[in-house]
């Protein structure tokens, strides 16, 4: 991934119009463990944040751990 302001790029493919980050915090059994209402939560406030309604996203990435067994697409709700 390559990301470069839009005044310089020699094209685009897409616009980042908001970014965000969390950690899920410490869990003992697996901290890779993605708890699943703290990451909904999570991206109800990314939508209020960047003013944005979750029924116009066309790709969103959301998650990603750069650990094989836990990066898996997820579809979103709605």
């Amino acid at each position: 991934l390559l990301l470069q302001r839009g005044d310089i790029a020699k094209k685009k493919y897409a616009t980042v119009i908001f970014a965000d980050e969390m950690f899920d915090g410490y869990n003992k059994k697996d901290f890779t463990e993605v708890n699943q209402e703290n990451f909904e939560s999570f991206l109800d406030e990314c939508y209020k944040k960047a003013k944005i309604n979750p029924n116009d996203i066309k790709y969103l990435e959301a998650h990603g751990c750069g650990v094989k067994v836990k990066s898996y697409p997820r579809p979103l709700k709605g």
